[in-house]
């Protein structure tokens, strides 16, 4: 299985977001979740939403 996390910030951001998704992503990986977290604030709008339309890269 695998999961994807949106965060508007995370790491090294200390945030209550990036600390929250941080927790998450380890545990889902302790659970064998194949985990990737995109940081928002490190991509442009235009990028995400061409993601969303063409599925995964």
């Amino acid at each position: 299985m695998k999961a994807l996390l949106l965060t508007p910030t995370f790491f090294p951001r200390l945030t209550g977001n990036a600390v929250t998704v941080g927790r998450i992503a380890r545990k889902l990986e302790e659970g064998g979740i194949d985990c990737r977290v995109l940081d928002l604030s490190d991509v442009a709008e235009a990028e995400v939403e061409q993601e969303g339309e063409n599925g995964n890269r």
